[in-house]
């Protein structure tokens, strides 16, 4: 009874100040990069065959404001007026992207299956609702200003609290299930790009970025080196001040290997030799990328079973059961690359919306990048979408922190009807 009274209490505080809800999910990402993760499931309620976990509140709240953006849109002439033809167009395209999971949710409800794992992947599939909070809570462009100057915090801490995850219980787990000596979990990555990016975008701090390209180094995923890498040529394109930007990239480059090299010798783990050994494999056929080759076979197969709509709930609960005895199973759920999943998953239709919101976000952002009055923001965001979308080809990224997407997305649009308002 305690647990539901403070889940109660810190709903309500969050729907006071509906702003901290951003800087709670950054500090999710914080938390659960340095291994947190088990902390965080053990806080959990339990309400009959329901669990509900921490972001299930901010799920919860993400469908409140869903309903908010569509009441005030009919209600409130003003906010409807301050909403570009193109972000409506865009809610209607998530709306029709909503319905087509919540009849898989209504098949998956007259098939039986308990509640709780059907809540579950419909929650996962519809992180889309996040898209909406940005929109409703955000009124003065210095509000977003601060919630980046704290994204730029936590990426600058979490490098300084890597080195003391290397004989910790979360890097004996990586390490047992991976092989790669990885100081911190993956989604992470995100958290350090927003950061990075950032400083690079900044016209101060640059010689920061090293810190967060540290953490991104440190935590090992060869698609992060990849991801940040054409974020930050996308960056420096955009803002038109490519030799500047490259040069930075490059110092940064050398300060990340000198700083690996003093964690090394205070450390006595080869932290710098493995992670350039770790990038020097980028590009490699490894038994991972043989691996990930036989997903792509798995899910053309799939998909040709079920090519307009994809798995129904009741077929993907049972594949998610078999996957821990079966790889075949296991490259379903796993083929860690989020358009193998949305094929498999949602069909040809589902895949098509999903595709229809993401071209519209970055079309978005690149033409806030080619206006004068959002040049730098819409560089930026340009550059943080694509390193989450280049991510997200090789990792699970878009079911476990897809959230952090879609805020990005609704970030994007909110910009952009502050850049009718002003062309008006």
């Amino acid at each position: 009874m305690s647990e539901i009274s403070i889940c109660f209490i810190i709903l309500i505080i969050i729907l006071l100040s509906p702003r901290l809800i951003p800087y709670l999910l950054l500090l999710f990402l914080f938390s659960t990069g340095i291994g947190g993760k088990s902390l965080i499931d053990t806080l959990k309620i339990t309400l009959g065959s329901i669990n509900i976990m921490a972001l299930d509140l901010f799920y919860a709240l993400a469908i409140m404001f869903f309903f908010v953006f569509i009441i005030k849109n009919i209600l409130n002439g003003k906010f409807n007026k301050g909403n570009s033809s193109e972000t409506k167009a865009t809610a209607i395209f998530i709306l029709l992207y909503v319905l087509f999971f919540i009849g898989k949710l209504v098949n998956g409800f007259f098939n039986h299956m308990p509640v709780d794992s059907l809540i579950r992947l419909f929650m996962t599939d519809t992180q889309v609702l996040y898209f909406f909070i940005p929109l409703v809570i955000y009124k003065d462009i210095n509000q977003l200003k601060h919630l980046l100057s704290f994204a730029v915090l936590l990426a600058l801490i979490f490098p300084l609290v890597q080195p003391f995850l290397i004989n910790s219980e979360a890097t004996k787990e990586i390490m047992l299930g991976q092989g790669t000596l990885r100081l911190g979990f993956g989604d992470t990555n995100l958290l350090l790009a927003i950061g990075a990016i950032a400083l690079l975008c900044w016209e101060h701090k640059k010689y920061l970025v090293f810190l967060p390209l540290s953490g991104i180094m440190m935590l090992a995923h060869r698609s992060g080196y990849v991801a940040i890498f054409l974020a930050f040529l996308a960056l420096s394109f955009l803002k038109g001040k490519k030799i500047k930007s490259i040069a930075m990239m490059g110092i940064a480059v050398i300060s990340v290997i000198a700083l690996l090299a003093v964690l090394q010798t205070l450390t006595n783990v080869n932290i710098l030799d493995r992670n350039l050994n770790r990038a020097g494999e980028t590009f490699q056929a490894t038994g991972t990328t043989k691996y990930r080759v036989n997903a792509i076979h798995t899910a053309m197969e799939e998909l040709q079973k079920h090519p307009l709509t994809g798995f129904e709930y009741q077929q993907l609960r049972d594949i998610i059961k078999r996957s821990e005895f079966s790889d075949r199973d296991f490259y379903i759920t796993h083929p860690h690359n989020f358009v193998l999943t949305a094929l498999m998953a949602t069909g040809i239709i589902g895949t098509l919306l999903l595709f229809t919101l993401l071209i519209r976000s970055m079309h978005a952002a690149y033409r806030l990048a080619k206006s004068e009055t959002f040049k730098l923001e819409g560089a930026y965001l340009f550059s943080v979408l694509l390193f989450f979308l280049i991510y997200s080809t090789m990792n699970t990224t878009m079911a476990s922190a897809g959230y952090v997407l879609w805020l990005l997305c609704g970030m994007t649009f909110w910009f952009f009807n502050q850049l009718k308002i002003t062309n008006k």
